[in-house]
């Protein structure tokens, strides 16, 4: 949804570190996939944003 990328995005910015950022979005009714990197942002793995991602329940995430 439009909200959670928003507040994705305030804590991407709000929590820079060396981590990189890659999103799959998928859409399996339609058999779609794509695959996001982010080159130039990163992230620290904040609690406050492994807490914001597992709030929502149609993201799954790992760490690698």
């Amino acid at each position: 949804s439009d909200d959670f990328i928003g507040q994705l995005s305030k804590l991407i910015k709000k929590y820079p570190g060396d981590c990189a950022i890659q999103i799959k979005v998928s859409d399996p009714k339609e058999e779609l996939q794509v695959e996001l990197s982010s080159v130039k942002t990163k992230i620290s793995l904040d609690e406050k944003i492994i807490e914001f991602i597992q709030k929502e329940p149609r993201v799954k995430y790992s760490l690698s």
